[in-house]
Parts: C-alpha cells; sequence; structure tokens
C-alpha cells in the first residue's frame, strides 16, 4: 500500500470505530468521512481529544435534562463513560442520582480499615 492509501484506510477505521454508531449505515459513515478526509476536516475531527470532546457534549445534554428527565441524564452520562472512562465529571454527576445510603452498599471496607478509626470514621462523616 501507498502511504497515503494507507493513512486514509488507517483513519477511516479510526473514523469507523469511533462514529459508527451515528450512521444508519456502514456505507453512509465511510461517504460522510471520505467527504470530511477530502475537505482536511478529518484531521480535527479525529483528533485524541475528540471522544473526551464528545464525551463533555454528552455531559454537557446530561446536566440540561438533569432535572427535567433524570433517566435522560443518566443515559447521556453513560454513553460519555463509555467515550471518556475516566472523565471524573461524568461520575460525579452520576452519583448525585444515588443516595447516601446507596454509595455506602457499593463502598467495601477492608479489617485494616476498619480497624484505622481515622479512614472510618471519615466514611461515615460523608453521610
Amino acid at each position: 500500500m501507498t502511504p497515503s492509501f494507507e493513512d486514509f484506510t488507517e483513519k477511516a477505521e479510526a473514523f469507523l470505530e469511533e462514529h459508527i454508531t451515528e450512521y444508519l449505515s456502514v456505507d453512509m459513515a465511510l461517504e460522510d468521512f471520505a467527504r470530511q478526509y477530502n475537505q482536511g476536516l478529518f484531521d480535527e475531527i479525529t483528533s485524541p481529544d475528540s471522544k473526551q470532546e464528545r464525551a463533555w457534549k454528552l455531559i454537557e445534554e446530561a446536566y440540561h435534562y438533569h432535572e427535567e428527565d433524570p433517566s435522560r441524564s443518566q443515559e447521556f452520562l453513560a454513553e460519555a463513560l463509555k467515550l471518556d472512562p475516566e472523565n471524573l465529571d461524568a461520575k460525579q454527576i452520576l452519583l448525585t442520582f444515588q443516595s447516601p445510603l446507596e454509595h455506602l452498599k457499593h463502598t467495601k471496607i477492608s479489617s485494616e480499615e476498619i480497624s484505622d478509626g481515622r479512614k472510618y470514621s471519615l466514611l461515615f462523616s460523608l453521610c
């Protein structure tokens, strides 16, 4: 393969992996990719930060629906975490949908932490 064709196919594969769910078919996605690639827009769209940027857009949507439609907000946040699993803002907003008791259910305390009153008392001071 020539370097430019190899570059094209690598970027096409990366584009499909990241954006395929946004299209009705693979053909439509590839057509859009080719158009963007030919316009020189592709590098901007598939920059290393693009997944984080898309996650932030989803978080903004989640924030918009936080009060009026909590389940929809949670769906946006779950999608954001699929794109950017380390996004602490998405995780923090998801925690607001849980009661403090639910937080405790998901917290594991080792016997060492129980015997060390500092860590244990800190946990209960959050409730």
